[in-house]
């Protein structure tokens, strides 16, 4: 799929306020894994803004609530942090299979 034929699955675009300069990034892997993105932060236990681990999981590629669902934050975190975008694993494998 190339990147001309990817059509919006929202009628917003990312806020540039939001994601600054990576809102065309965030744009496109909506349009890639047909899920909008979630908030990059949320409020945390002392009212401050944190990272959100939905935020982490969605870059991932995986569903929504597939880690976060399951887990507390850190171990979701940690858990996306350290995994491999399955997208890009099955692209490589694919590849390195046809090489044979």
């Amino acid at each position: 799929m190339s990147i001309d034929t990817i059509d919006r699955i929202t009628d917003d675009e990312p806020s540039p306020e939001v994601w600054g300069r990576y809102a065309e990034a965030v744009a496109l892997w909506e349009r890639i894994t047909g899920t909008p993105a979630p908030e990059p932060t949320e409020q945390g236990p002392k009212g401050g803004r944190r990272l959100n681990a939905a935020l982490s999981e969605w870059m991932m590629g995986y569903p929504l609530g597939f880690i976060t669902d399951h887990m507390s934050r850190n171990d979701a975190l940690r858990c996306a942090g350290n995994g491999v975008v399955t997208r890009q694993a099955t692209a490589a494998y694919e590849l390195l299979g046809s090489a044979q």
